[in-house]
């Protein structure tokens, strides 16, 4: 792992998302790009609303606007520069999904936190859920602030035999590799055309990683990966995002859709 994305917005995560960055970053030895998106300074209004609310911004408002921005980027510097860990600020104005997509490229894993309430900003379930299908590399969403990030933790794989699952798969492999114990849980009724929870711990032997497996036929797709994730002690949930289209998730309810605001776990997802 080379390069971590990590999602700069003032908000409730923030701080954590840091501490779960430069753990990571000390670890791998990988460099940490603080990803600030914002709207151009001379409009104003909700990214998310087709333009409908746009308005051109006041010359003292935009100067408070890049204020706040500085005492921001400043108070990311102090958190970071007291590590010893390789680091930049980026700026990127437009959809921040789009920042993201474009910065991971290039990027090994973004770091997120889970989704809010509020639709129309960066913490909210349009931009998580956005960003999560256009990310070009896994996309770790951190857990709550009480919750320390573990590199060398338990790690609980979710298996589908899904394109989106090897790629978590492929995805976690760094963490897999460090991990103190991986449990493959395969849930549902297994399909004859996918690879099992067994083809996939193979895979994994194949690079001296030892994984258990389990699976679990019936029952909510939620609430077995929650009992399961704690009855295992895991620290880290890997999963692959949106198997069907996002669009169908928030209708029809999914997994990745009730994954993305809960608070317990890390989960790394790959889309």
């Amino acid at each position: 792992m080379h390069r971590i994305i990590l999602h700069a917005n003032r908000d409730d995560g923030f701080d954590v998302r840091v501490e779960a960055a430069m753990a990571i970053a000390r670890v791998f030895n990988a460099h940490i790009t603080c990803l600030h998106s914002r709207q151009n300074m001379t409009v104003t209004g909700d990214v998310y609303a087709a333009g409908m609310f746009t308005a051109v911004l006041p010359p003292s408002i935009e100067e408070d606007i890049r204020k706040e921005e500085q005492a921001f980027r400043d108070h990311c510097s102090r958190m970071i520069e007291s590590e010893d860990v390789s680091w930049d600020w980026k700026v990127r104005l437009g959809l921040p999904e789009r920042a993201f997509a474009r910065e991971s490229v290039l990027g090994d894993l973004v770091i997120l936190s889970p989704a809010g309430e509020d639709i129309g900003d960066q913490s909210g379930e349009t931009f998580l859920g956005r960003t999560l299908v256009a990310a070009g590399c896994p996309v770790l969403v951190a857990p709550r602030a009480e919750v320390r990030f573990a590199t060398e933790g338990r790690v609980l794989l979710l298996w589908n035999g899904s394109p989106e699952a090897g790629r978590a798969l492929k995805g976690a492999m760094p963490f897999l590799r460090r991990a103190a114990a991986v449990r493959i849980l395969g849930i549902g009724e297994a399909r004859s055309d996918r690879p099992g929870p067994e083809d996939a711990a193979r895979y994994l032997s194949r690079a001296d990683i030892r994984a258990e497996t389990r699976e679990v036929a019936n029952g909510d797709a939620e609430d077995i990966v929650q009992d399961e994730a704690a009855a295992f002690e895991a620290d880290l949930i890997a999963m692959g995002a949106y198997g069907r289209s996002r669009f169908s998730e928030l209708i029809l309810g999914g997994v990745t859709q009730s994954m993305i605001s809960q608070t317990r776990h890390a989960i790394l997802f790959a889309h």
